[in-house]
């Protein structure tokens, strides 16, 4: 109990709130671990109030444990509320619950929801698969990641990157700045000899632009 007191205090919630907020909960399902994950965090309150008012909405299409990983993050409340909104629309083109929450379930994850919403048609005209799409989106700053996509799609192309190349690339924490750093530094790049399958490679991982730089900067020091 005191280990719960300290954290209440360090995050500023009051015993009161805690107890009401665990109580309902509780009541919709929820168990103790749960709810005690879910309100003992930063800005908390707003995103459990939305859990509480929206479940019987959510508990339609989502199970407890989907609707808490989508509020557990930062935005939480947000994340539920676009689910919710967009469901039947994603559907629609093709993705099942288990995508959207792959998508949604991510500090700012709701932002993700809206760009695949905004670029979703314009992506599969590009060659993209609905697979494709959720692995670029589901990640924290998809939205940016698909919207990099979108804006250097036929810079990449140019330079020979494969469909499958700028997926890894993108599909990953980051993914906007790796796609970004390519972009920016395309002579050193190909100068490198390094083939673009090889730098998709190397890019694949989050912060891939990082392992890239690392590599560049090696090879000039070694080639000086």
């Amino acid at each position: 109990m005191n280990g719960l007191l300290e954290k209440l205090k360090k995050y500023n919630i009051s015993q009161d709130r805690y107890h009401e907020q665990s109580q309902k909960l509780i009541e919709l399902g929820f168990t103790q671990e749960v709810a005690e994950k879910l309100i003992v965090k930063r800005s908390s309150e707003k995103s459990v109030n939305t859990l509480i008012e929206y479940f019987e909405v959510a508990s339609k299409f989502l199970s407890h444990q989907q609707m808490a990983s989508l509020v557990k993050h930062n935005g939480g409340g947000n994340n539920l509320l676009s689910t919710i909104t967009h469901k039947d629309t994603l559907r629609q083109r093709g993705l099942t619950d288990q995508d959207i929450v792959k998508m949604a379930a991510s500090n700012g994850g709701s932002k993700n929801i809206e760009s695949v919403m905004a670029h979703y048609d314009a992506l599969l005209k590009m060659g993209f698969a609905d697979q494709d799409i959720v692995k670029m989106a589901a990640n924290i700053g998809g939205s940016k990641n698909i919207e990099s996509v979108m804006a250097h799609y036929d810079a990449l192309q140019k330079m020979g990157f494969a469909d499958q190349d700028i997926i890894k690339m993108a599909a990953r924490h980051g993914g906007t700045q790796t796609i970004e750093y390519i972009i920016e530094n395309q002579s050193s790049i190909a100068e490198s000899g390094l083939s673009c399958s090889d730098i998709a490679t190397k890019c694949n991982a989050n912060s891939g632009h990082a392992r890239l730089k690392a590599f560049l900067s090696r090879k000039v020091s070694m080639d000086a």
